[in-house]
């Protein structure tokens, strides 16, 4: 486990070279400076006084992350925030591995499975608020999986459901993606309505209302940052009208990989989205309606957006790691040396190309 999330951490502590990371720094030092947030644009001069819903939430949709990255370089210069990238990216892996070994899975197949990820994702390999949403996705599923599987053990008010509104509200002000915790709560709640209609009554009635309650509260949590509700608002309007068209990031996963001649950020991806689909398939009566429902909705996404690549990964992993480790037992118990060495083998490449970054 050390050498795998060691070799990751090194990978992603390469130096900082995007430029939204300065002007996240100069929001942050505006911010602090001011001790208020800005109203308008304070570093340019071509956008109306009175901005509208969309650039008031630029403005202020990652205050909190503008201000903790604008501490953090004030502490350690550009070395801590090199740092910070490498310990938020070793975070978003070590979640990952915490909700698959929750769900049973064996931690050689589970780290042999995150092991590449450094490789897949180092598109994303940069200090932005858009982090903090990879994080706070797998974090707001586990939390999720593990508050009905206390609920169900007779926990009337699990630590996990009580701690959601709280990673809700923070993830909030951090970056504007947190409506995706609200997609996953909304479809935990749908996933135990439709096995409870169908009389696959996991939860009782009082049970069940526990747990809309703590969505309840979390979603009404997500509500308090600056912009309110205008991140869902915003994002509703915008869905379909070409708002990002011209940015490389918003284009399929096809066409970003056709764009800059790597086809195997396509193809990863599908395989692992496919891969993970046949497993929900192969093991139909152990798979939760929300895994199945998680997996169409944030594969889609995936496709037809690159920015969502990374998330949709990251849940299909989540999701497929504990059913392939499940098929493999009898397997993984007579091979456990070779697959330490596989684990130590692709660490070790991991290593050396951190090392060279």
């Amino acid at each position: 486990m050390a050498a795998v999330f060691g070799a990751a951490f090194l990978f992603h502590t390469s130096p900082l070279g995007l430029g939204d990371i300065y002007w996240h720094l100069a929001g942050g030092r505006w911010i602090v400076e001011h001790g208020a947030l800005p109203s308008a644009d304070p570093f340019l001069y071509t956008l109306p006084e009175a901005p509208d819903a969309r650039q008031l939430l630029l403005l202020r949709g990652y205050w909190l992350a503008q201000v903790f990255f604008y501490a953090v370089h004030s502490i350690g210069g550009d070395y801590a925030l090199a740092l910070l990238k490498g310990a938020l990216f070793v975070s978003i892996y070590a979640v990952l591995f915490r909700i698959v070994r929750n769900a049973g899975a064996h931690p050689l197949i589970a780290l042999l499975a995150i092991a590449p990820l450094p490789l897949l994702f180092y598109r994303f390999d940069e200090l932005r608020p858009q982090v903090f949403s990879f994080l706070g996705t797998l974090v707001v599923y586990w939390l999720m999986v593990q508050a009905r599987v206390q609920l169900r053990a007779g926990n009337r008010w699990p630590p996990h459901l009580v701690a959601l509104p709280f990673v809700m509200m923070l993830w909030a002000n951090l970056h504007r993606g947190y409506i995706l915790g609200a997609v996953i709560m909304i479809v935990a709640l749908i996933a135990e309505s439709y096995r409870y209609a169908l009389q696959c009554r996991f939860m009782e009635r009082r049970v069940f209302a526990r747990y809309g309650a703590g969505v309840f509260v979390a979603l009404l949590a997500s509500l308090v940052n600056p912009c309110l509700g205008s991140a869902y608002i915003v994002d509703l309007q915008e869905l379909g009208h070409g708002t990002y068209a011209s940015i490389d990031e918003f284009l399929s996963l096809w066409a970003y990989a056709k764009l800059y001649g790597v086809p195997l950020l396509f193809y990863v991806p599908i395989a692992v989205m496919v891969g993970t689909a046949f497993l929900l398939v192969r093991r139909w009566f152990q798979a939760h309606p929300a895994q199945v429902i998680n997996l169409a909705g944030f594969s889609l996404a995936s496709i037809l957006g690159f920015r969502y690549m990374i998330i949709g990964v990251l849940m299909a992993l989540a999701i497929g790691i504990p059913h392939l480790s499940a098929l493999l037992d009898r397997l993984t118990s007579r091979r456990q040396p070779w697959l330490l060495a596989m684990v130590v083998s692709v660490a070790a490449g991991i290593l050396y190309l951190g090392a060279q970054r």
